[in-house]
């Protein structure tokens, strides 16, 4: 036989290292396999709820609460403060307008916060426990996403809805500042100018209101004391309008 016919016997250069790697993938993956079903199997830590729950998602078994101090909740609630404030009961005529304005405004905000923290239950202080994660108190988490205003006045300028910045203002002493106002006042509809100053002081009226707006950034503009704010007063514009007759 000649020696270019001979043939190398035994194993290929570089396969003994190949088959070590791909067995060692194969147990990496049946261990990771492993993991994955025990992972799977192992019980969820499922909440123990033992209170007044104030939001639950729709998970079937909820594992992550919160608390939330209802009483605080509310009292920061500016549709609450003002509830309080014109002493009117809950459960009739404006006052019941101001407290399903509330719970709104509070359902809204626990929702906020329980989207935000990926939680499925938020209950009262002490009414949950148990779970996946630490129960934590988010009352003044829920409380800052709360509204700042609740508008219920009229308004001289823009909307409800937009309160980004808000203010007060009476409008009754702007119109006495402006003399075709007092003009105004002493005729009757059957009298020749009674239209003309009317036009007029309402001209003037809103010309230097809208000057104001924006000279102060004003998205709206409210009688005075039809707002109420959880935070600062809202700003008094009376005499920057009369200012800018």
């Amino acid at each position: 036989m000649t020696s270019d016919r001979i043939r190398r016997v035994g194993p290929t250069p570089g396969a003994a290292p190949k088959a070590r790697r791909a067995a060692l993938t194969a147990a990496l993956s049946l261990a990771l396999s492993l993991a994955l079903v025990c992972l799977a199997a192992a019980p969820m830590a499922e909440l123990q709820i033992t209170g007044k729950v104030l939001y639950r998602s729709a998970v079937s078994v909820p594992s992550r609460g919160a608390e939330v101090d209802i009483m605080e909740l509310f009292a920061n609630n500016p549709a609450y403060m003002r509830l309080g404030a014109l002493g009117l009961s809950k459960s009739s005529g404006h006052g019941q307008e101001l407290f399903a304005a509330a719970d709104r405004a509070a359902k809204k905000a626990l929702a906020t916060v329980a989207r935000d923290r990926n939680l499925h239950v938020i209950a009262v202080l002490g009414g949950v426990s148990g779970g996946e994660v630490p129960i934590e108190d988010l009352t003044d988490v829920v409380i800052d996403s709360l509204p700042v205003y609740y508008i219920d006045g009229t308004v001289y300028h823009g909307s409800k809805r937009s309160t980004d910045t808000v203010a007060e203002m009476d409008r009754q002493q702007v119109w006495e500042a402006i003399p075709a106002y007092t003009k105004w006042l002493a005729l009757s509809d059957g009298d020749a100018d009674y239209y003309f100053f009317k036009e007029e002081y309402q001209r003037a009226y809103l010309k230097a209101l809208r000057q104001v707006v924006r000279d102060e950034s004003l998205t709206v503009v409210v009688e005075l004391g039809g707002v109420t704010s959880r935070l600062d007063p809202p700003q008094d514009v009376t005499a920057l309008v009369i200012a800018a007759l």
